[in-house]
């Protein structure tokens, strides 16, 4: 799609080809596609060709976790079972390099620095590491004041980002639901708040504008600085059953019972209440611009207008309660339901 006019650009016959992940190259001239055959085909995005598959004959992981640097030139394979992981050059066409030694059952998100020279992710003794790309073993370990453990049988990073610079990494942990941050150069935590924010670990966590996050806790959603770990806003619903942030992370929004409520994150303001559901919405979406609200119980989906709250439709006969997850296509102007089957409505 062209993201300035929300109209589809060119399509691909992917030729049956399952595909779960895709990136651009920094250029915008090269599409990965990764599949579900423990492979990444690697396209022309203007013809649609295909260049390159990335892919070891000797491996056969189904659909392995994936990540491309920031340059388009290594790509990071990992297995989500097994101890190994493989780094392709995407510019060469060479045997990938193999690190072993990772507990790939325990890794929620493979992230690289902006340089793409090093890999950070839980390690075989259960720590956050920087991982050297060229060498395959560990630079450092980003968690040296915590005890070597057993890797679990489920991540306990849940979250994970570098900043811009390389300098930072913020990780959400799952045994203490809390942001922690700490420099990259030693492992050494950030002291004070900004360097453990209790944002809780119900419902996800979204971005919002600002350089805030969001997630939610007990019956409201509360919004955080990461600048100084002090808790910017609290914004809360007795009964609350599902929240959302606007794409540009300028709104919130959240149901409880029959009620939607929609807020201003910036003044704490409420824009917005309204009634609508029978019963409690179980998830809410935000149109692209966050001009319109999706909020979907069980097999009904009712469109609000944000602005005012004015119900706009109601659509109760989604073909099938597997269809539970909502996207957003053609520029926000069209509502896919994905699961084991799709519908698109405009």
């Amino acid at each position: 799609w062209d993201t300035a006019t929300g109209k589809e650009a060119r399509g691909f016959d992917t030729g049956g080809y399952s595909v779960h992940w895709l990136a651009f190259s920094p250029d915008g001239k090269r599409l990965f596609l990764g599949g579900s055959d423990s492979s990444v085909r690697v396209l022309d995005s203007v013809r649609g060709s295909l260049l390159a598959r990335l892919s070891d004959p000797d491996r056969s992981w189904g659909a392995p976790m994936l990540a491309l640097s920031a340059d388009g030139r290594a790509l990071v394979m990992l297995s989500p079972f097994g101890q190994e992981a493989l780094v392709f050059d995407t510019a060469r066409a060479r045997p990938p390099r193999v690190i072993r030694g990772v507990p790939g059952r325990t890794v929620g998100q493979l992230t690289l620095t902006p340089d793409g020279k090093f890999l950070v992710l839980p390690w075989s003794d259960g720590r956050l590491h920087l991982v050297d790309l060229e060498k395959g073993v560990s630079a450092r370990c980003l968690e040296p004041d915590l005890p070597v453990r057993e890797p679990g049988r489920f991540p306990r990073v849940t979250g994970l980002a570098v900043s811009p610079d390389g300098e930072r990494v913020a990780y959400r942990s799952a045994d203490e639901k809390e942001l922690v941050v700490r420099e990259v150069k030693d492992g050494k935590r950030i002291e004070g708040k900004a360097g453990r924010i209790p944002i809780g670990g119900e419902g996800g966590m979204e971005a919002l504008s600002g350089g805030m996050v969001a997630a939610r806790r007990g019956d409201a959603v509360e919004a955080w600085r990461l600048a100084d770990g002090e808790r910017a806003g609290v914004f809360s619903m007795p009964g609350l059953s599902a929240w959302a942030a606007s794409r540009e992370g300028k709104r919130l929004a959240a149901c409880a019972g029959h009620a939607a409520v929609i807020w201003d994150v910036a003044s704490g303001r409420k824009v917005v209440a309204s009634e609508g559901h029978h019963r409690p919405a179980e998830r809410l979406v935000f149109t692209h611009g966050g001009r319109r609200l999706v909020s979907m119980q069980g097999a009904e989906w009712r469109l609000w207008g944000t602005e005012a709250g004015r119900l706009l439709c109601v659509h109760a006969g989604m073909p099938g309660p597997e269809l539970t997850s909502p996207r957003l296509r053609e520029g926000g102007r069209a509502l896919e339901m994905v699961g084991r089957g799709r519908a698109v409505w405009r």
